[in-house]
């Protein structure tokens, strides 16, 4: 296996960590500010429900990623 394979295989394995941790923090953020807004007795309002759906569809594309990305990584492998 070529030093170049090898670099390869390491960045696949660097892009699905750092987007688990991207998304880690990003729920932890609308946890956080879920949280705030019942600690102060404040209602839902429609940029919450906003930052709810941008989550979602934070999380679909990150899963869409690691799902092709390591779908690459096996196949570079063989």
């Amino acid at each position: 296996m070529s030093d170049v394979s090898r670099t390869a295989d390491n960045v696949g394995y660097k892009v699905v960590a750092a987007t688990v941790v991207a998304l880690f923090l990003a729920f932890a953020a609308v946890i956080m500010r879920f949280i705030a807004r019942k600690y102060q007795g404040m209602r839902t309002y429609w940029e919450d429900w906003f930052i709810y759906a941008g989550l979602i569809c934070k999380l679909g594309i990150d899963i869409g990623g690691i799902l092709r990305e390591s779908k690459s990584m096996v196949t570079r492998r063989i």
